[in-house]
């Protein structure tokens, strides 16, 4: 593996031309076991910089297998509530909720007629 400090962002067509957060370290997959696999691989690199974005992957790999253990959760609460209850999914938001703006994206979650897949 390169050193981390030498390398650059490649092109990226996906995700609407932003670069995605495996394309630096070379990873093919951004699933729990992907970014583990990254982050061991980045321990292998002696610079500080590649220490750093290690525990990063790490830190990634664990809020995603949160939200898997979450939604798989809500989706047995679903099954048990058997359309009981109304049940709505906030996800985890990129940013405190401390204005209307941002509380307002929350209701959008929780009171949007449109069924999320």
């Amino acid at each position: 593996m390169e050193p981390i400090n030498r390398l650059r962002w490649p092109a990226s067509s996906r995700n609407g031309g932003r670069h995605q957060i495996g394309t630096l370290a070379g990873i093919k997959s951004e699933s729990p076991a992907g970014l583990r696999a990254t982050a061991a691989a980045l321990r292998n690199d002696p610079s500080p910089a590649a220490a750093h974005l290690a525990v990063l992957y790490d830190n990634l790999a664990d809020f995603r297998e949160v939200a898997r253990l979450e939604r798989d959760h809500i989706e047995n609460l679903r099954a048990t509530l058997a359309g009981d209850a109304a049940l709505a999914y906030v996800p985890y938001l990129a940013h405190d909720v401390y204005d209307f703006g941002a509380l307002h994206e929350v209701g959008r979650h929780l009171f949007d007629t449109v069924p999320v897949q």
